[in-house]
């Protein structure tokens, strides 16, 4: 896996080369509609699917090759500390699928979302510019009272294109981010999305 920083926050890198062609290969051979799946917890009014699977599978292929020994390591490093593992979510999100613009729950850490299915660029995840003052968190970290300017006046920080075996790494901090452009009809947007821990 390939890492390199966005800004000099030390909190959100683009990565690439994260699987083996091959891998990826097989995987667009499946029928991702033929699998199981479950609604994603707090995403229940999404267009998305928590694909569910066996331990032959090849997401759990996929879910082994992200937990190597070397990616951790990578990742041990980037962020200071111990990395033990990343819990893989493979996410499905079918025609109409948009998320606004959010900053993600406080108690989100660091996350990885790589994009695995071919489809167009414009469906990658937007991050924007934003500090958060004391005064728009509650006692808990929450971005309850957002500013004007982290409402309404965004810049965008880095526009990742939906391009396979791509993504990025965050480290959660106050980071306002979506994915407004909605999936086109008959096609879907896959994705790796793991919490790091």
């Amino acid at each position: 896996m390939q890492i390199h920083p966005v800004d000099n926050s030390d909190s959100l890198f683009a990565i690439s080369h994260v699987f083996d062609v091959q891998l990826l290969e097989e995987l667009h051979r499946k029928d991702l509609y033929s699998y199981d799946w479950e609604q994603e917890n707090m995403q229940e009014t999404l267009a998305r699917r928590r694909l569910t699977y066996v331990d032959n599978d090849i997401l759990a292929q996929l879910d082994r090759s992200i937990n190597s020994k070397e990616n951790l390591q990578q990742l041990s490093d980037l962020f200071h500390k111990q990395i033990w593992g990343i819990s893989s979510n493979f996410w499905l999100d079918e025609p109409g699928y948009t998320i606004g613009n959010h900053p993600d729950n406080p108690r989100v850490g660091e996350v990885i979302q790589v994009y695995l299915w071919p489809n167009t660029v414009d469906l990658g995840t937007t991050f924007y510019q934003n500090t958060a003052g004391e005064d728009e968190l509650d006692e808990h970290g929450s971005f309850t009272n957002p500013s004007e300017e982290n409402t309404y006046n965004l810049k965008i920080l880095k526009q990742f294109p939906y391009v396979v075996n791509t993504g990025y790494v965050m480290k959660n901090v106050y980071q306002i981010h979506g994915m407004t452009v909605p999936v086109p009809a008959e096609t879907v947007r896959f994705s790796l999305y793991g919490h790091l821990g």
